[in-house]
Formats: C-alpha cells, sequence, structure tokens
C-alpha cells in the first residue's frame, strides 16, 4: 500500500516539473524570467532532479518503509528519476515547439522585411542597370559580388586594380570574369585625360599636375574621376579601408550636391514591424543648423527614393523648448530652416527620441506637433548621438541595419562598411543603382 507521505512527495514534485514547464513557456517570447534574461528548457531538468531527491528522501524518511517494502534508497531515486525523464521528454518538445518556433518567427519577420525592402530595391535596380565602379577590384569580396551583380541584371560592374592579380583571384575562386569590365589605374590610356580634369578640380586647393598624376594610382581618385566624367554611372568602394579614406577622394572629385550642400551618412534599420532612417551617422561630427537642415533634407529625399514618405524627426534632449540651451535652439533653429526650404516636408522638432517614435505620446502630450504619426527619419544633433544610436539599435535593439548610405553627393557615390560581406556589397551596389536611375534626368 502506498504510504500517503510518499504519494504526498510524489505529487508536490510533479506539480513542481509543470510549474516550471509552463512558466518556461510563459516566458517564450518575454525575456527576464531566468538568469541573463533568457528562458531555458534546463530549469526543467535541474528542479526534475531535485524533485527526485527530495521524493526519495522522503520515502525512505519514512518509518520502516525501506526495510517494508525491500526497495534501497538509491532503486527508489533511479525509479523515480526515470520517471522523471519520461515526463520531460514529454515537455521538452513543447517547449522547443513554443520557444524555438517563436525565436525563428521573429527572426524569419524581421529578416524577411529587410529580405522583402532589399528585393524591392533589386527589382527597380534589374529595370535599369548602371555602371557601378569598384575601386577596390583586387578584393575577392568584389569580385564575387561583381559576378552576382552581373549574372543577376543588377549592375554592369567595373573592377579597378591589376588585370593579371584580378583574373587570378577569380580563378582560384573558380568565378568566370566574362562581360567583366577591368580597369588598370596604372595602365589606363585615359589617365591623361583625368589627370588633367583632377587638376582643373583641385588646382586652386594646392593640388599639381604631377600630384593629380599620382593620386589617380589611387582607385577612389580613379573611379570618382571616372564618375564625374561620365564613364561610370556610380562608385561604391570602403570594404578595406576607413570611412575617410573612402569618401574625402569623392567629396573632392565630385563634391556635394548643390541643392543639399552637404554629404552625411544615412542608415536604414528594419525592424520587426516597421523601417526607420538614421542620420548623420558617418560624416559630420558637429554641423550646424544650417547643417541639420541640410541633412534632414537630403536625407527625406533619399528615403522617397524606396517609395517611402518621409516624417522626419530632429532630436535633441528637449521636446519643443522644455530645456532651453544651446545644444536644443541649434535643433529648433534647423527645423525653422528646414521648413522654410522644404514647406511640403513634415518634419517638426526638437524632441526626445521616445517622443519621435511613440505615436500615442505626440497625440495626447503635444497635439500641436506636425508629425502626425511615428517619425520615420530621425535626425541627431551631432554624430557621436546617431553612431551610438544606430550601433546600439542594430546590436541590442534586434534591427537589422542597411548602411551607410552616403547621401548628398553631387552623383552617386556609396560607402561600405569596412569588412562587409558579399551580400552586403551587393545590397550597396543596388541601392547605388537606384540611385543613379534617380539621376538620370538631371544634367551632369
Amino acid at each position: 500500500m502506498t504510504h500517503p507521505y510518499l504519494l504526498a512527495a510524489v505529487l508536490a514534485y510533479l506539480g513542481l516539473v509543470f510549474f516550471v514547464a509552463h512558466r518556461v513557456g510563459r516566458n517564450a517570447s518575454n525575456e527576464g524570467f531566468f538568469v541573463g534574461g533568457r528562458s531555458s528548457p534546463w530549469p526543467v531538468v535541474a528542479f526534475g532532479m531535485i524533485g527526485t531527491t527530495l521524493s526519495g528522501v522522503t520515502f525512505v524518511s519514512v518509518p520502516g518503509s525501506v526495510g517494508r517494502d525491500g526497495f534501497t534508497y538509491f532503486q527508489v531515486v533511479l525509479g523515480n528519476f526515470a520517471g522523471f525523464l519520461a515526463i520531460a521528454f514529454v515537455l521538452l518538445p513543447i517547449y522547443y515547439r513554443e520557444h524555438v518556433t517563436s525565436i525563428y518567427h521573429v527572426l524569419e519577420t524581421r529578416l524577411g522585411r529587410a529580405r522583402g525592402i532589399m528585393r524591392g530595391i533589386m527589382s527597380r535596380a534589374m529595370q535599369s542597370p548602371k555602371r557601378v565602379v569598384f575601386p577596390e577590384g583586387e578584393e575577392p569580396k568584389i569580385i564575387e559580388a561583381a559576378r552576382i551583380l552581373l549574372d543577376e541584371g543588377i549592375a554592369q560592374p567595373i573592377l579597378l586594380g591589376n588585370r593579371a592579380i584580378i583574373e587570378q583571384i577569380a580563378a582560384g575562386s573558380r568565378i568566370s570574369m566574362e562581360d567583366i569590365e577591368i580597369e588598370d589605374p596604372y595602365r589606363s590610356g585615359r589617365r591623361e585625360e583625368y589627370a588633367e580634369f583632377l587638376f582643373a578640380r583641385r588646382q586652386r586647393k594646392g593640388m599639381s599636375l604631377a600630384e593629380a598624376h599620382q593620386r589617380l594610382l589611387n582607385g577612389n581618385y580613379f573611379g570618382s574621376v571616372m564618375v564625374a566624367l561620365g564613364h561610370a554611372d556610380a562608385l561604391v568602394s570602403g570594404v578595406n579601408m576607413h570611412y575617410p579614406e573612402t569618401i574625402r577622394p569623392a567629396l573632392q572629385v565630385i563634391g556635394a550636391q548643390p541643392e543639399v550642400g552637404i554629404a552625411s551618412g544615412l542608415y536604414m534599420l528594419v525592424f520587426e514591424r516597421h523601417v526607420v532612417f538614421l542620420g548623420d551617422t558617418t560624416v559630420n561630427i558637429d554641423p550646424s543648423a544650417e547643417q541639420l537642415a541640410q541633412i534632414a533634407e537630403g536625407a527625406a529625399r533619399l528615403v522617397r527614393t524606396f517609395g517611402i514618405e518621409p516624417h522626419v524627426a530632429m532630436l535633441s534632449f528637449s521636446n519643443f523648448g522644455s530645456v532651453q540651451h544651446a545644444e536644443t535652439k541649434k535643433v529648433a533653429r534647423a527645423v525653422e530652416l528646414l521648413r522654410c526650404r522644404n514647406p511640403s516636408l513634415m518634419v517638426d522638432g526638437e524632441m526626445q527620441a521616445d517622443t519621435a517614435v511613440d505615436e500615442r505620446k505626440l497625440k495626447t502630450m503635444y497635439p500641436f506637433s506636425t508629425l502626425t504619426e511615428r517619425a520615420n527619419v530621425l535626425i541627431f544633433p551631432n554624430l557621436s548621438a546617431g553612431n551610438i544610436a544606430y550601433k546600439l539599435l542594430n546590436h541590442l535593439g534586434g534591427a537589422t541595419a542597411i548602411g551607410p548610405i552616403l547621401v548628398g553627393m553631387r552623383l552617386p557615390v556609396h560607402v561600405l562598411e569596412e569588412g562587409a560581406e558579399v551580400q552586403d556589397i551587393v545590397n550597396m551596389a543596388a541601392v547605388a543603382v537606384i540611385d543613379a536611375q534617380q539621376r538620370e534626368p538631371e544634367a551632369r
């Protein structure tokens, strides 16, 4: 006959296991229940082992139970643990089905949205592929990306570098170089023409003709001149160099768009339910009010090329004059300038970041705001704020980052993140193609 104490212990043990399994299931998508902020199936196992031991101890503690029934303590614990394992084999598949599936669903939704946006960009690029020059033509990832771009009909790549080296690298990776254009800055028949052009552009900035010839050995200068003279439609570079090394030649040769007046860097962050653009994240360290207005206008133009209507928030640590400080006044002044430059643009500020992305807060606490819905373009008061914010959102906020996208250049120039992968290169080239398509009606 089963002793009531033993029955109570076993029931308590089973109840504990089911309670933990229930909590695991409830917290599958809400982090924070277990140590480290992540739910896990292992508490089921841990509590089960504890319950196994306690129930065995309870059993042997009943006077005369071991001797009467002929079971040793070890046999009791072993049998009870076997029962726990049988229960665990039922519970753990339930956990994994609910918890792991929910994780993959979130990732697939987010990545699916990012892929959906990129598919739209690729489709538009394929409608009218443009010539994209890659100054780092000897980089294996660039060569692989060039093959993909040509095969998919996204762009017509031009690789800068030594032909023999490029073809050797391609052969080693079994990549066909058929129909991929290669231009060697050291041996190009255009060097004299390009040197004269570069000298004319920079002669009043201290550059001599001899120096212009020397600078053209740098692929970024050579590629920038190609774009400036219409021998290529866009430039994509930066996989093996720091950002300033890539952007400086383009600024010197091509320059900023006259209507915008300043170049800036923009990141597209794709979340599960929405897309946000952040600027300036890469170029201007401490922009003035006038420059902030130019950055915002350039960002809004780019966002429209993706088929998205921009809602711009100019960010600060103040909400509409709640703090009087030189920094907040600078942002407020930028809003005034931007409204004068572009009255049809939906823009407001200065405002804090949470206000910008909380539609309910905007409507209840600031009903006077001209932002009728949450902002999808966030303009930061300085480079520190913008750069830190996009990196935190990318790495801790779970956003998928696409960029940096160089905004405000007179002609299409786009900079890759250092160490960018092949797919990142393909994505940025597609963005560059769309940028070139948008500028077709404009005179060079």
